[in-house]
């Protein structure tokens, strides 16, 4: 029932009718689709059947019995139909967005039921309605578009997407809240000496490594053992912090 679309089955039955009180046909049915002669389907209580999916367009079927011993061959009239675009919905997810820092954008076109094929195709990207450099008319490979891009602002930006749409598929969009957040800076943590004796001094390094694009990170980083605080040290203009205390004060 209803328009077939892009790669949904559709199901060609052919029925053989007997004269009245004849015997019932045996044999094949050879099916020709789009002019392209397929292979003799078994005729079973005089029928046969093919099921098929079809690019949107124009298409044609036709039945041809092949007879049997008591039946000459006989065509059936050509079915001529048209098989609609699938309808598609648009799927849009991000990694984390870092200030200054690559962030991937994932769009992919998914196919609307009864739908089964593939998709081509590309897909625009924007942020606030602005086209995003380098992320127009991305190419749908392996069922998805990938837009990668940097943001220099603290902000949450609308994303959008738009699918083209192919020859077999409808366009569709989507759209997500990004938010841009700071930097997570890799932390490294090392003592001097490495088994010091008890009351000695011990030196905890603490080293910073902010990312491509950002400034080394500043500010200061907080001893805990625990959840009790020891000291607070400042950040020093290489990313690093130091705090020197006797063992066994501090794990």
């Amino acid at each position: 029932a209803g328009t077939p679309v892009y790669r949904a089955s559709l199901t060609f039955t052919s029925t053989v009718s007997p004269p009245p009180g004849g015997p019932r046909p045996a044999g094949t049915v050879t099916f020709t689709v789009d002019g392209v002669l397929g292979a003799p389907q078994p005729s079973f209580n005089a029928a046969a059947s093919i099921s098929l999916g079809f690019t949107a367009g124009a298409h044609s079927v036709l039945a041809h019995y092949d007879g049997d011993v008591n039946y000459l061959p006989a065509s059936s009239g050509t079915l001529n139909f048209t098989v609609e675009k699938a309808a598609t919905s648009l799927t849009i997810s991000s990694s984390p967005a870092q200030i200054n820092q690559l962030v991937s954008i994932r769009a992919a076109p998914v196919l609307a039921p009864p739908s089964g094929g593939t998709v081509s195709g590309t897909v625009d990207f924007t942020a606030e309605g602005n086209a995003l450099p380098g992320c127009t008319s991305v190419a749908v490979q392996n069922g998805a578009a990938i837009c990668n891009a940097t943001f220099s602002q603290f902000a949450t930006f609308i994303i959008g997407a738009s699918y083209s749409g192919d020859a077999n598929t409808k366009p569709s969009s989507a759209s997500l809240p990004l938010s841009v957040a700071r930097v997570v800076a890799g932390t490294y943590i090392a003592s001097t000496p490495d088994a010091p004796a008890l009351g000695a001094p011990v030196t905890m390094n603490v080293l910073l490594l902010g990312a491509n694009a950002v400034a080394t990170p500043t500010g200061t980083v907080t001893y805990s053992d625990g959840a009790a605080k020891l000291a607070t040290a400042p950040v020093g203009p290489d990313g690093r912090a130091s705090l020197t205390a006797p063992s066994g004060s501090v794990p």
